[in-house]
Formats: C-alpha cells, structure tokens, sequence
C-alpha cells in the first residue's frame, strides 16, 4: 500500500515537471502574447533611466504581464495576460539573458531584433505564424545593397531583355547600352 503511494506521489511530481517545461506551442495568440511583451519591455528599456540594463530587466519582467501592459494589442488584455504569463513561465531565464545582452551591445536595439531573438529563437512561439522580423530585415539589407546609389544618389532603372533593373550613375545619365535599347512600350489603363 505504502508503495502505491509512492509511485502515485512519483507520478504527480513527474506530470507537474512535465506541464512545467513543456514548450509553448504557436498559435496566433502566443505570437501576439510575444509581440505584446516584447513591444513593452522595448518601450521601457529603451527609455533613458538610471541604473545597469542587468537590474532593469529583472524587475520589468516581473510586473510586464498586467492588464494596463497590455491594452492595445489584437486579443483581450485578459488573454494577453495568459499568454505573457505562459510565456514567461516558460522561458523567463533565457528572455532576461537576451534582453540584458541586447540592451548592454546596443542601447538603440530595434523591436525587430527582439522580437526575431524572442518570439522566433529563444520561445519559438511565431514560427508559422507570421514571418521573422530577422527574414525581413536581411531583405531590407539587401535591397538596399542593390539600390544602393553611386554618385549624386540618383538611381536610374532600364531594361534589360524583358527585366527592369535598377543601375545607379552619376548624374543620372543614361549607359550607352540603355541609349542603343529601344525605349519601353506605354501601357496604357
């Protein structure tokens, strides 16, 4: 008898650790919660005030998930309550850790990278959901690599076979090639 108790008591220790660090799943709502969250810390970190980022985080993380936080966000501030909670119960540690070290590199640091070191790397709880401020962001690098412009800044796009590029010149001037082109046909609406 006492020995079924014992593995009964073993059972229940070994189901609350289970629901303890079970990984959040996503879903739109877990998303937002993250979105939510992270859009506040962010507002309040970025925010001049005295004190070392490595004490401000501990204590915004533990009054973050309130009613008045979370006011403006797609769901219901009781359900972003639940999911800023769920979300901190599950990776509190690792978040702090990331926001500490994010704010001590760069005091500037952008929503966007957060919310890809949060909602997308650390939690997970975007992937599927909406896609990563990082994939957005490297595009935007990129682009304007691409159109980035030489000389007086002015960017001139031409045709080429059946594409539009862009080519940037000095002083907006026209290539030889782009002069030799026939010019593109109107379309009219």
């Amino acid at each position: 008898m006492t020995s079924l108790l014992g593995i009964s008591a073993a059972l229940v220790v070994a189901s609350l650790f289970l629901e303890t660090t079970e990984a959040l799943k996503p879903t739109p709502l877990s998303c937002e919660g993250c979105h939510g969250v992270i859009s506040e810390l962010h507002e309040k970190l970025s925010k001049p005030a005295s004190g070392a980022y490595s004490a401000r985080v501990p204590r915004l993380l533990e009054k973050i998930c309130t009613l008045e936080n979370l006011v403006k966000y797609v769901y219901s501030p009781p359900k972003m309550v639940r999911a800023c909670n769920e979300l901190l119960d599950a990776h509190k540690k690792e978040i702090q850790k990331s926001l500490i070290q994010h704010f001590e590199a760069n005091s500037k640091v952008t929503l966007h990278e957060l919310e890809a070191a949060v909602c997308f790397q650390i939690s997970g709880v975007c992937k599927g959901i909406k896609d990563s401020p990082a994939e957005n962001l490297r595009d935007k690098i990129q682009a304007d690599h691409v159109l980035k412009p030489e000389g007086d800044g002015k960017i001139v796009f031409e045709q080429q076979g059946d594409q539009i590029v862009p080519k940037a010149e000095k002083g907006n001037k026209p290539s030889k090639e782009s002069k030799e082109k026939k010019k593109p046909e109107k379309v009219e609406l």
